[in-house]
């Protein structure tokens, strides 16, 4: 724990790998729009897997993102 309180945590990505590029248009099922910055910071701040759908040019990619505590 940090000395402000949050985790830390590692951030494993499974599948495809993010890129500059891709733009992220659904979270844990929840669009995009929906979520506001601090909403995000809350989500991942706690250890589990989230499904994130992206957007890369003309394809929708699935990723998925492991937050793992770490020590």
């Amino acid at each position: 724990e940090r000395a402000n309180g949050d985790l830390a945590l590692a951030l494993d990505v499974l599948g495809p790998r993010l890129e500059p590029q891709d733009v992220i248009i659904e979270v844990g099922g929840q669009p995009e729009k929906t979520l506001s910055v601090n909403g995000l910071k809350k989500l991942f701040r706690v250890e589990r897997e989230y499904k994130l759908k992206v957007k890369r040019k003309e394809k929708i990619l699935e990723v998925t993102l492991k937050l793992r505590r770490l020590i």
